[in-house]
Order: structure tokens, then sequence, then C-alpha cells
């Protein structure tokens, strides 16, 4: 009966679980540590302290049960645009969390569940390192000029440039 609704009992596992992300205050960390925080994140949920197969099966599920896809959703719009609002001085929440979540349900579909080589075979940390920017610049956008750690903004393009060319390649 299982296999009737659901491909697999991991399936109906996830889809019956509560999800929570369990992001930190981000209202407590300076400015310039946000994309470094949310990127550490990404990489505690799906291969970290806090990985536990929940959010792969649930994602791939996604992608074939209208239920699932409308659970990740959910999760993602309300998790992490609530994550985003307690950043203190920025306009346009609900717009940067939806940026954000894409972002990460990109970088996570292409690492963990169709497993591009070359995003796949990035060690976590350098992963991490190369998102920051980015989850950086999506989060905090014109409000952060002059904040970025590495002192630059042309560093996140530069960074952005260097993920698209792992990409295509």
């Amino acid at each position: 009966m299982i296999t009737r609704y659901f491909d697999t009992k991991d399936q109906l596992f996830a889809l019956a679980c509560e999800t929570r992300l369990n992001f930190p205050d981000l209202s407590s960390f300076d400015k310039a540590d946000i994309g470094d925080r949310l990127s550490e994140k990404f990489i505690q949920l799906w291969e970290g302290d806090e990985a536990n197969g929940q959010l792969q099966a649930l994602f791939r599920a996604s992608v074939s049960k209208e239920e699932a896809r409308l659970k990740v959703v959910n999760i993602f719009e309300r998790q992490v645009c609530s994550a985003i609002k307690t950043i203190k001085g920025i306009d346009r929440a609900e717009e940067r969390a939806g940026l954000i979540s894409s972002f990460l349900l990109g970088i996570a579909y292409s690492r963990y569940i169709i497993r591009i080589p070359r995003v796949a075979n990035l060690r976590a940390d350098k992963l991490r390192a190369r998102i920051a920017p980015t989850l950086h610049s999506s989060s905090m956008g014109a409000a952060s000029e002059g904040v970025y750690r590495h002192g630059v903004q042309a560093f996140c393009h530069l960074r952005q440039a260097e993920i698209m060319a792992v990409l295509c390649q």
C-alpha cells in the first residue's frame, strides 16, 4: 500500500515529519558574517551534524509528488524568510529569502540529488567558502555595501563567476 502512494518508506517518513531547519538568530551576528552563517547552516543540514536524510528524501519526493513539493516550498518560505527577517536593516526580506532558497535548493539538487561531479566532489569547506559570498549578497543587498569581510563587492561577483564556471565545466 505504501508504494502505491509513495515510492519508498523514506518518502512517506519525510512527508510525515515536521522538518525544522533551525536557523540561528541572524540578528545576533555581525552583518559581514551572514553569508558564512547561512553557508555553514546549509552544510550542517545536508551533510553535517544535522543531516539525517530527511531533507534528501523530501527533496527527491518533491520532484514527482505535489504534496512533497508543497511541503518543501512551505518549509523554505516560512523558515528561511523568518530567519532573513531577523537581520536588522534589510529590505525586501521575502524576496531575498526566495532567492536564497532558490540558490540553496539548486546547490542541493546539483550536489546531493543528481550529483554533478564538479559540485558533488567539492570538499564541504570549499563549497561553504564558495557559496557564502552569494548568500551574503542575496541576504544583504545594497544595505551591505562596505561590510563585506573581504572588503570589496567585486569579490562576491568573482565567486559567483567561479561557481558558474564550475557548474558549466
